[in-house]
């Protein structure tokens, strides 16, 4: 049977465990801006106001909540460690073709260049000639590998080129400050579709103060989701991204791009998995990779968002319907789900949005009866339970609904 990633050899083994790394700081980097973009209760990021102007309500943004560090912390911390990788990547490559431990200065000599024209590239190789063993000189294999993944290799934007955005992100947060966020409102979305609500158009800019989110006719009460996530700014063009999108696709380039290109010479088509287990210590690390996942952080990341947004829009639905239980009931029942199961339901009543159809009802009788039948299970002798008056017998669960 052929070699599981034959492309990475056994010296190259450690860096598929400090990419997994990454992608576990990004995934807690992930949770905590979530937990910080929820915008109900008073924990929320955003405060809102309702201010009624010519016979429309706008809601304003009123106040913002301070950033925890710990988000802009495990950003840097993620970032720091995808440039690690490709550090490390040089070195074992270098000391594996020396056949030898660098000695002297070698070591200091080993580092991956991110030069935004040739001449600064030409500087790089100048600086560190005298002390280059012989692996990573000009005319090398390993060197034109590098240059092959230089920022100035993008003619008309080296700014946008993934190894000068992961230098200038981990340089600012090694030697100035930690990595800056700042909140985003990119996505409002009303519970129920009403044509008593305008949205603004979503902002490439950070949220501030004064902002108008929607407008909703005077007399009208419609519920909507607001999510808030995090943006980071782009050292150089000052742009602001996405921070978890930013920090994952700079993982997803490192891990396909920039690591297979110094050790095999391109991109391959067995990839490298995004996670394995390194919590564990593996007998066989390249079997273990074998059943590692393929899942981006971004991908993880906004299925939670898409999980968030879908709860209480099933609360929404099935609070309008008849015979439905109490909203804690059905509060409940969306926050036991997980988040594939609310996606799974959500996926489910989408099927019946357009068209009108009997399932719907049926499909919504389900889940009212699910939610009973959870928050009985779960809290039999709480105020909650004693807020649901048929009998258990009554209760019907479809099993195959919503899954």
């Amino acid at each position: 049977m052929p070699q599981h990633l034959a492309w990475l050899p056994d010296h190259h083994l450690p860096v598929a465990a400090t990419l997994a790394h990454s992608e576990e700081l990004i995934d807690h980097l992930s949770a905590l801006v979530l937990r910080y973009g929820e915008t109900r209760g008073d924990d929320g990021p955003l405060d809102l106001i309702e201010v009624p102007v010519d016979g429309r309500s706008e809601t304003r943004i009123s106040g913002i909540r301070p950033v925890p560090r710990a988000i802009a912390l495990y950003a840097a911390d993620a970032l720091t460690t995808l440039r690690a990788a490709i550090e490390h990547t040089l070195y074992a490559e270098v000391e594996y073709q020396l056949g030898r431990k660098m000695r002297d200065r070698e070591p200091g000599s080993i580092s991956m260049p991110a030069s935004d024209t040739l001449g600064d590239f030409a500087d790089w190789e100048k600086k560190g000639a005298k002390r280059m063993p012989a692996p990573i000189l000009p005319g090398s294999v390993l060197h034109q590998r590098i240059q092959s993944l230089q920022p100035y290799q993008r003619y008309a934007a080296p700014e946008a080129h993934p190894l000068h955005r992961l230098a200038a992100y981990t340089n600012l947060s090694k030697h100035r400050s930690p990595t800056v966020a700042a909140v985003r409102v990119p996505l409002v979305r009303p519970d129920s579709p009403s044509d008593a609500i305008t949205l603004a158009p979503p902002s490439e800019e950070p949220a501030q103060v004064g902002d108008v989110l929607a407008w909703t006719l005077l007399g009208h009460q419609v519920p909507a989701s607001i999510y808030a996530t995090l943006a980071i700014q782009h050292p150089t063009t000052g742009a602001w991204p996405v921070l978890v999108h930013e920090v994952s696709d700079l993982a997803t380039w490192v891990r396909n791009i920039a690591i297979p290109t110094l050790i095999a010479g391109s991109k391959q088509s067995n990839l490298l998995p995004a996670t394995f287990d390194t919590s564990v210590g593996h007998i066989d690390e390249r079997e273990a990779l074998r059943g590692g996942g393929y899942a981006t952080a971004r991908e993880r990341a906004n299925e939670r968002v898409q999980a968030y947004m879908a709860r209480p829009s099933l609360v929404g639905l099935l609070s309008e319907h008849k015979d439905s239980p109490p909203m804690p009931v059905l509060i409940e029942w969306a926050r036991s789900l997980t988040d594939q199961q609310a996606l799974d339901r959500s996926r489910a009543v989408e099927q019946f949005a357009d068209t009108y159809d009997p399932g719907i009802a049926a499909l919504v009788e389900s889940f009212q009866a699910e939610a009973i039948a959870v928050v009985r299970k779960a809290s039999k002798d709480s105020r909650l339970a004693g807020e649901v008056n048929e009998p258990a017998e009554g209760d019907h669960v479809d099993e195959k609904a919503g899954r």
